[in-house]
């Protein structure tokens, strides 16, 4: 008798999804798909569609960690870094059209309001969240590092940091701009408005879960939250993009390069 085929990592992916849609069923937290969708088969469609998001979009990274450290970077192709992105905004405009196209701005959470007081909150949240996030993640590696009696940071640059930052401007500036829209809309207006600031933020996490670098979770899980935080108080997805793209500049702008330069 031949042994079982191992379980591939789209698998894995594919029984994580599974799994969570069935929790999340049990706890009576998929209600939202009823509410949204008319029809029966538009329903069963619906499902599809999020159980292939969360296998592709979250726990595909979860199922391969530590697998952007091996990609050969150079080799890949610039556009295929946003791969991802075009997933969930095709994701983003099936629900809706299955949803029965509804307003834009409801959908996206754009209220109609001044937006002056929308940036200037998202500003400070993504200057003092980056500030917040790199005391917290600073403080968790120096006491899992304590506690092991060894240093736990990674010896030498990650293969990501240093193709990073030999990008040009403009390219930085797309990854920053394509991933705090895309990014806010799927895990903000979409998953934080139907299950809530816990499971969206943990799920962002997730979705980041493939660099291998133990404590670029806590950052991005702390981050995350400070993020959703910001979107229950403004209920404005504007002032969380904002927050978002601040973040992601200082890192890749300033905190990338100056790390480079210290090791």
């Amino acid at each position: 008798m031949n042994p079982p085929a191992p379980v591939t990592e789209l698998q894995l992916a594919a029984l994580m999804a599974a799994g969570t849609l069935i929790a999340l069923q049990l706890a009576g937290r998929l209600e939202f798909v009823r509410r949204e969708m008319a029809e029966g088969a538009r329903r069963g469609l619906a499902l599809a569609l999020l159980f292939a998001i969360l296998a592709l979009a979250v726990f595909l990274p979860v199922a391969t960690f530590g697998r952007a450290q091996e990609l050969d970077l150079d080799e890949i192709g610039f556009l295929r870094l946003f791969a991802g992105h075009a997933v969930l905004l095709i994701f983003l405009a099936a629900w809706w059209w299955l949803a029965g196209r509804p307003g834009g701005r409801v959908y996206l959470a754009l209220p109609r309001r001044p937006l002056a007081p929308e940036i200037r909150a998202g500003l400070l949240a993504g200057a003092v969240g980056w500030a917040a996030t790199l005391t917290l993640t600073a403080i968790v590696a120096a006491t899992a590092s304590s506690l092991a009696g060894a240093d736990l940071g990674p010896s030498a640059p990650p293969p990501l940091m240093l193709w990073l930052a030999d990008l040009p401007a403009w390219r930085k500036l797309l990854i920053v701009g394509v991933a705090m829209t895309v990014e806010e809309a799927f895990f903000r207006a979409f998953l934080q408005q139907r299950l809530g600031l816990g499971l969206s933020t943990a799920l962002f996490a997730l979705a980041h879960f493939n660099y291998g670098l133990p404590f670029l979770v806590v950052a991005v899980f702390s981050i995350s939250l400070i993020f959703g935080a910001l979107f229950e108080v403004r209920r404005h997805l504007l002032a969380c993009v904002v927050a978002h793209g601040v973040f992601d500049a200082i890192q890749i702008f300033l905190i990338i390069p100056m790390a480079l330069r210290g090791m």
